[in-house]
């Protein structure tokens, strides 16, 4: 039976958090907050190396990871196991000792979703913490890692320009696209710089950033350990669409199976996306990860989408929509994606 080809592999050391951000699923998740039991991390740590199935893990799927207790022994004993770690956090719960903590664990790189800019959006993501305050956190942390630590740090932020394209129950009350997300992009950029004493003058990053096309997921670098990913508004497959949704047949996906995750309750879920664990695999004590990943239930769902068929309920959900042409539209398109597109931010710009 063919074997897995992951590209990064997801494990959810906890599905609570300190923000309730209006984009995030973790405000419509029926699952409850739990945190996964370190024994379980080790275990699932044990079988990624033991049976090379991986090189990379996120600890991210839902919630904030540097709340989970364990955070330290659990980055530190993947890292052992020769696997690069990376963890993506709000960044709100960062400061002097946990970036220490983290480097010396071996923390291989850290994505800070900042992803909204400004006070009014800032509000929607229910942090008990005004902008100012959270920016200023967000712009001294990456101060520190810069100067103290190897950690590559990719500082993420959206651009809403495809929102359009999604059902909503109710629109989202956000928008960063267009010439005011160049503008709070090429903002974003010089703070970054300021913070790290890098000098550059902003009309000679501005004109790199209109020669870019920021309607793409695109990593802008400006230094060797140091990246702005321009993340694209995603809708979490319908996640906040409770009305009827057509299903999408036809399709394809770009992190089915190449990005599968470890939720945590156990569940081994074939998408990084599958907030709810519906398209669970089985359970991790069920028995090998390997068994699980390979059996006929996840080779059935795996031949589907080579054949561009959907075949799972919840990924004809995710690629459906409110009408039967838009579902159909969807599908047509995650084909073009998938083959020809990158979301995953290998479209590089150089700056520094």
């Amino acid at each position: 039976m063919a074997f897995p080809e992951i590209q990064l592999f997801h494990i959810e050391l906890s599905n609570a958090c300190n923000f309730k951000c209006e984009f995030c699923p973790i405000t419509v998740t029926r699952r409850h907050p739990q945190s996964m039991p370190l024994p379980v991390f080790r275990k699932i740590i044990d079988q990624l190396a033991g049976n090379r199935l991986a090189s990379q893990v996120l600890l991210h799927v839902l919630g904030e990871p540097l709340l989970y207790a364990d955070i330290l022994d659990a980055v530190r004993y993947a890292n052992n196991h020769g696997l690069k770690v990376t963890i993506t956090t709000n960044g709100s719960l960062l400061n002097a000792d946990m970036i220490k903590g983290l480097s010396d664990c071996g923390l291989y790189s850290m994505d800070i979703s900042l992803q909204l800019l400004g006070n009014d959006h800032h509000a929607l993501r229910h942090t008990g913490v005004g902008f100012d305050e959270y920016f200023r956190n967000i712009v001294n942390s990456v101060r520190l890692i810069q100067e103290t630590t190897n950690i590559r740090l990719i500082v993420k932020v959206m651009n809403t320009t495809y929102k359009r394209l999604f059902s909503f129950d109710k629109p989202p009350r956000f928008e960063q696209q267009g010439q005011e997300f160049r503008r709070l992009l090429l903002q974003l950029i010089m703070d970054l710089y300021g913070a790290t004493g890098t000098v550059i003058a902003m009309e000679e990053v501005e004109a790199r950033l209109k020669k870019t096309n920021l309607d793409s997921a695109i990593r802008i670098r400006l230094a060797e350990r140091l990246f702005v990913f321009v993340q694209l508004f995603m809708d979490w497959g319908n996640a906040f669409c409770g009305t009827k949704v057509y299903p999408a047949r036809i399709g394809s996906c770009s992190f089915a199976f190449k990005e599968p995750s470890v939720l945590s309750d156990g569940s081994v879920v074939m998408c990084c996306a599958d907030y709810d664990g519906e398209t669970k695999l089985g359970h991790i004590n069920d028995g090998p990860l390997l068994s699980i990943l390979t059996s006929e239930k996840a080779q059935y769902f795996r031949d589907g989408f080579e054949k561009y068929s959907l075949r799972h309920p919840r990924c004809q959900r995710c690629l459906g929509s409110t009408s039967r042409l838009m579902a159909i539209g969807k599908g047509l398109g995650s084909i073009f994606v998938s083959r020809f597109m990158k979301l995953q931010g290998e479209n590089v710009m150089v700056l520094r």
